[in-house]
């Protein structure tokens, strides 16, 4: 049965400084390492990238302890990492930001679900905001079940493209679910993929030729339990075609980026393969969907890939959290070659749990990772654990 809490676990990005850590780089820039929040808050960061301006944005959600419920909440940051706005956004129920993107204009567009308005359990809830992070406008879609927003991409012609999941429609208990919206919001066209099982949409872009990628994970199609889903479809939400990857166990795609030649590279777990557990799962594709290559990152308990983005020199990067590597859990970057031989890998953490869940390939050439740090403060005679925004910045080797 489909588990609400499970969007924790897929959950992808990023924040920012109570703690900091400052290096320079080789290329004369900072990298640092930072965690935001305050003792009474609950912080948590999803997805990052990074700015016009050369700075970083970082969308997640703020859980106050003392009162005010669980809002989507957006941090700006300078180039080294130093807070310059946040804001919260919600009503009295529970929201939360899952994806963000630069807007054409610089501002941003937001993703993720509320349940304080809309029509059912949870909606889709679409932030606009000017870029001081001030909303434009908000829109809700969905039906009486629980619906989703787990990525959104902006489009060639000024709209938006929505990944996520409905309980409200479709055949199957859970189907992945695709929102076309024009630029003010309204609606143009909705989709939804699947069978009669569970499918889940976590990621999608736009292709070159206007058409859409979106990875996530079905159990209605492929080999296993779940299997890693990609479909591909025309500019109206038409499918064009589908493709699952994955051996007998559960399998599932977090990410999924067109790489420069037309093909896709897809970033998520596998159980069916690799060290041991669960371990990161890169998936090279060709741009009919073909498989190239996979392959697998982790040692002999659990990894995640959570992100992927290809570099400029044609290679990969992939973010995630490790189980087998560092002080505990701690955020995981991954950088291969374009075959997906590994590079360098590094860990990022403390005794705490880390956990990487984006990345974005910088103007300097390095790499920043948004994702979440439990952090431990004296509390009179106990040690208090908060969670915190984690925001790290590398170099090109990952340093």
């Amino acid at each position: 049965m489909y588990n609400l809490a499970l969007h924790q676990r897929r959950i992808r990005i990023a924040l920012l400084c109570a703690i900091t850590i400052l290096s320079p780089n080789l290329y004369g820039q900072a990298s640092f390492k930072k965690s935001i929040g305050e003792t009474d808050f609950y912080n948590r960061g999803n997805a990052v990238q990074q700015t016009k301006d050369g700075g970083y944005v970082v969308v997640g959600r703020t859980v106050s302890f003392g009162g005010g419920g669980v809002q989507a909440y957006l941090v700006k940051s300078d180039a080294i990492g130093k807070t310059l706005w946040t804001k919260q956004y919600g009503g009295r129920g529970s929201e939360e930001g899952l994806s963000i993107r630069e807007t054409a204009d610089g501002g941003f567009i937001i993703t993720g679900y509320t349940n304080s308005r809309g029509a059912g359990k949870t909606d889709v809830y679409l932030i606009k905001t000017k870029s001081t992070g001030d909303t434009l406008w908000t829109r809700t879609y969905g039906g009486i079940g629980l619906d989703q927003g787990n990525s959104v991409w902006e489009t060639k012609d000024g709209g938006y493209i929505i990944a996520g999941e409905t309980y409200s429609f479709g055949k199957g208990t859970v189907n992945a679910y695709i929102l076309k919206v024009k630029q003010n919001g309204d609606t143009a066209w909705t989709k939804v993929y699947g069978g009669s099982g569970i499918e889940q949409g976590n990621s999608v872009q736009e292709t070159s030729d206007g058409g859409f990628i979106i990875t996530g994970r079905t159990n209605s199609f492929g080999a296993g339990d779940y299997d890693v889903y990609l479909i591909r479809s025309d500019i109206k939400g038409k499918k064009m075609w589908m493709q699952t990857f994955g051996g007998t166990g559960s399998e599932e795609g977090n990410c999924v980026a067109q790489t420069a030649d037309g093909g896709y590279i897809i970033t998520g777990y596998t159980e069916s393969f690799g060290a041991g557990g669960v371990d990161v799962y890169l998936v090279r594709a060709d741009k009919d969907g073909n498989q190239m290559w996979t392959k697998t990152f982790g040692g002999k308990t659990d990894d995640y890939g959570m992100s992927v983005q290809q570099t400029h020199d044609g290679g990969f990067v992939v973010a995630g959290y490790s189980n087998s590597f560092g002080r505990g859990i701690d955020a995981y970057l991954i950088r291969t070659d374009e075959n997906g031989n590994v590079k360098w890998t590094s860990t990022f953490g403390d005794d705490s749990d880390d956990y990487g869940n984006s990345v974005d390939q910088t103007d300097d050439g390095g790499f920043v990772i948004g994702g979440s740090t439990v952090i431990s403060q004296p509390e009179g005679e106990k040690l208090e654990k908060t969670k915190n925004v984690y925001l790290i910045k590398t170099d090109a080797t990952g340093n």
